[in-house]
């Protein structure tokens, strides 16, 4: 499953071929990084984000969503970049709970090593 972190949209087309229609998925992650540019913030898995991924055209409906551990992100280091960063609210985790309605209508079908030349954990094979 490391390949489709890179490419998280894969993740629900991956889900799509394995669950039963009318199956459920639970997921729970990170989300950590300050909010911004809400609501088209779609890659730090926040509320915003489940749309994007599960949709009538990957197969899902979206049953739930939600946001959890309220937290400030106070940066390391500070620069004159990181003013007010202690000032952006993030979350802990975001989960979604979807329904597999259908087939998926789309695919990805574009290898790993097309776009990333290096591998995760720091493998050197």
């Amino acid at each position: 499953m490391r390949k489709v972190e890179l490419m998280p949209w894969k993740v629900a087309v991956e889900m799509n071929k394995v669950l039963r229609p009318g199956g459920h998925a639970f997921i729970h992650t990170h989300q950590t990084a300050g909010l911004h540019d809400v609501p088209w913030d779609f890659m730090r898995f926040s509320q915003d984000c489940w749309p994007s991924m599960f949709n009538r055209f990957t197969g899902f409906e979206i049953v739930r969503t939600g946001m959890s551990g309220f937290t400030y992100t106070v940066p390391r280091e500070f620069t004159p970049r990181h003013l007010g960063f202690e000032t952006w609210g993030g979350f802990e985790g975001s989960t979604v709970i979807v329904k597999k309605t259908g087939s998926s209508e789309v695919d990805w079908p574009v290898p790993l090593e097309t776009v990333l030349d290096t591998n995760y954990p720091d493998d050197p094979s």
